[in-house]
């Protein structure tokens, strides 16, 4: 399904925006747009996309504002701790001199990468706000299914309306059939000769083969459990589709046993609906 969401983090003047954008695919394809290059932070988008999001095309984009510039830092404790040690001694060797800060910048140690805790830092917060970004997603789908699951379900009882209509035409259709064979048999034959009995059993026969009633009811079979299934179920979009085939299955050879035109003008009506019901669930994870 196609869905949107941010997700915006701030801590100690640090902010990451995430945003995920998802159009519609049989598979999850998943691209990503980072500050900088992670290999383990990938993995772990890659990890919470794939348990929150079964489907789709989506794209994470992540922004980092962050007022931090200079790459090194002094260690003040490092420094205290030198500082300490060197007092100590010059007061053991009656040394004079007092100890330079100069002296103490230039001791290992003393300055450290800002770059590890910032990456921690960083991590931390894309991992809060990408959350943040899927929760709103989901919820942006669930808003979109909402709908989707609404429109489906009426076109679910438009085919219903068209099935129930069938049985107007069907007591008709079968006179106009015996009408229409026996108008072409008293026009080959000879009416006195025919037998009356032996068409009459092959009358029954060909009706018979023509009877619908097991397509009808298969049909509403499967329309109730679609119905049920997109009601009841969660993760239903490939199981959904598989009833629409089985539906369709049922108007087709509806259609080809009508032989009846305002029949087959609801037929096409079914087709018509159960089109856009197939359309509307491949949106559905």
């Amino acid at each position: 399904m196609t869905g949107f969401g941010a997700g915006s983090i701030t801590q100690d003047d640090h902010t990451v925006q995430v945003e995920i954008r998802s159009l519609n695919s049989k598979f999850l394809e998943l691209g990503m747009k980072l500050p900088s290059s992670d290999a383990s932070l990938e993995n772990d988008i890659r990890n919470e996309i794939t348990r929150e999001l079964q489907r789709g095309k989506v794209s994470v984009i992540v922004q980092w504002d962050s007022p931090q510039q200079s790459e090194l830092q002094p260690n003040t404790e490092m420094m205290q701790h030198y500082f300490r040690e060197l007092e100590s001694i010059r007061k053991k060797l009656g040394i004079k001199s007092k100890i330079k800060l100069s002296e103490l910048l230039n001791l290992p140690g003393v300055w450290q990468s800002s770059s590890d805790d910032m990456q921690i830092l960083f991590r931390e917060l894309v991992m809060k706000a990408l959350k943040e970004a899927i929760s709103n997603m989901l919820e942006n789908r669930k808003s979109e299914g909402h709908v989707l699951e609404k429109d489906i379900l009426h076109r679910c009882k438009l085919i219903e309306d068209y099935l129930r209509s069938v049985a107007a035409f069907e007591e008709g259709r079968i006179t106009n059939v015996r009408n229409r064979l026996k108008a072409q048999l008293a026009e080959f034959l000879d009416a006195e000769k025919a037998n009356h009995d032996r068409f009459e059993q092959e009358l029954i026969y060909y009706m018979e083969k023509m009877d619908v009633t097991e397509e009808k009811i298969r049909l509403q079979t499967h329309i109730d459990y679609f119905r049920k299934t997109i009601e009841t179920e969660e993760g239903t979009g490939k199981k959904l589709n598989f009833i629409t085939q089985e539906m369709g299955r049922e108007i087709n050879t509806l259609g080809s046993k009508a032989n009846d035109a305002s029949i087959q003008k609801l037929v096409i009506s079914m087709k018509d609906e159960l089109e856009k019901i197939k359309e509307q669930t491949a949106n559905i994870v």
